[in-house]
């Protein structure tokens, strides 16, 4: 398993998945991963993305926060169990082993907590942690981690510890829980965030993992791997042995919206008027489920959160029922291609030498600073090709659509009309 702040996954993607096929992970944590509404294209034949709670874009900036996974869906069953406001968990089943009256399964978290100043803040995520970790703990094995945002002191951080640390290791022990990072045996590395600045690089230690007793066991290594990624944290890799998980059906296909052959005005209205049926119908529900949420003091977020599902609800059943649904073949796990090897390679080339330029007695400062600004150009071009990539598949994808999904632009086209009327941002899923 693999726990990392990404700082975004959006141009990290190919180069995590690499990395996680490289350490031979089922399951990918992403604290941070700034994915708010615009996750779909994270997933593909190997790996699918699972998003949790999401921060949303502010005024002239991109979004925020958030928290997700990546799970190898050709090696586990696992399946979202909780989204909370600062955790998210995954339920991973296993196999009986010879011996063993009865198989447990792995309950598996990732988190995204707080500044560390936050007092309040981590106080209430700290108390969702707790609840968590009780509830997960009777039914079966436990694994959390994260950026937990607190300074305990542990892995070579020379941060004093602070209140947020302590609330944090106040949990673990209320709740008979391990901190992984704090068996010195099978933990190595760190700390865990190290932020290379023109000036000088800021390290500390933020990120941890936490197990249930139960897995102790079967605990075989916790690495806070240097391979940063172009984040200002490393990923924590931690090592399970002597656990069978249930391994899933192969999937080749997936279902997705038939978008061929839609009805178009003005020879066929039929589809035009099935949606605007299913609209009405649902702003006059929607009216309803207002009031009772108010009436019982509903959160606003929460409220929001329910007319969102009740209205992707609705669009599920018109589409379903006009038209239909075919099967397509799962998009391949991408590699990294030779210039994006070539360029990390550089970068790590560039890594080394900052190092090895800083820890050196005969070194001056200006020395030192060339050294981090190389590596940070080097970090630099490693993203910029990302993105580059990035852009390169949505165009293509665009060309695609333009030349042979004549339907489908109408489609789209229909529908965003129809849509002015019901006050949304909300448009149909591709899929189902």
């Amino acid at each position: 398993m693999v726990f990392f702040n990404a700082r975004s996954i959006f141009n990290k993607t190919d180069v995590f998945k690499s990395f996680m096929t490289e350490k031979r992970s089922v399951y990918g944590g992403v604290s941070e991963s700034k994915t708010y509404n615009d996750s779909a294209g994270l997933s593909d034949s190997t790996f699918r993305w699972d998003a949790g709670t999401e921060g949303k874009p502010k005024s002239g900036a991109g979004p925020t926060r958030g928290m997700g996974a990546f799970i190898d869906r050709t090696a586990i069953k696992a399946s979202i169990v909780e989204t909370g406001t600062y955790t998210m968990w995954h339920r991973v089943e296993t196999l009986t082993r010879v011996g063993e009256d009865k198989s447990k399964p792995i309950f598996v978290g990732v988190g995204y907590f707080p500044d560390s100043q936050d007092k309040k803040g981590h106080a209430k995520a700290n108390k969702e942690l707790a609840r968590c970790l009780r509830k997960y703990r009777d039914l079966g094995h436990v694994v959390f981690g994260g950026d937990l945002n607190a300074h305990t002191g542990l892995n070579n951080d020379e941060t004093p510890v602070d209140d947020a640390g302590l609330m944090l290791l106040n949990t673990v022990n209320d709740t008979d829980m391990l901190m992984v990072n704090a068996m010195g045996s099978m933990c190595s590395g760190g700390p865990t965030r190290v932020q290379v600045q023109a000036g000088a690089i800021q390290q500390s230690t933020l990120d941890y993992v936490i197990c249930s007793p139960s897995l102790a066991s079967h605990i075989r290594s916790l690495v806070i791997d240097t391979n940063q990624m172009d984040s200002d944290h490393r990923p924590l890799v931690l090592s399970l042995g002597g656990l069978l998980t249930d391994k899933p059906e192969k999937a080749t296909t997936r279902e997705v919206w038939n978008i061929s052959k839609i009805p178009s005005p003005p020879d066929d209205w039929s589809w035009v008027l099935a949606c605007r049926a299913q609209f009405t119908k649902w702003i006059g529900e929607a009216g309803g489920i207002i009031k009772a949420l108010d009436a019982s003091r509903v959160e606003s977020q929460r409220i929001s959160d329910i007319l969102d599902w009740s209205f992707q609800r609705a669009l599920d059943d018109v589409a379903y029922t006009q038209l239909g649904t075919k099967h397509i073949c799962l998009r391949p796990t991408p590699g990294l291609d030779a210039a994006t090897k070539l360029l990390v390679e550089q970068r790590q080339v560039a890594e080394d030498v900052m190092w090895l330029t800083i820890d050196s007695r005969e070194a001056t400062a200006d020395d030192k600073a060339e050294a981090r600004k190389l590596f940070m150009t080097a970090s630099k071009a490693v993203r910029s090709a990302a993105m580059r990539k990035r852009e390169v598949a949505e165009l293509d994808l665009f060309r695609d659509v333009e030349a042979n999904q004549g339907d489908s632009k109408r489609f789209w086209a229909m529908f965003k009309r129809l849509r002015g009327t019901t006050r949304t941002n909300k448009s149909p899923p591709p899929c189902r």
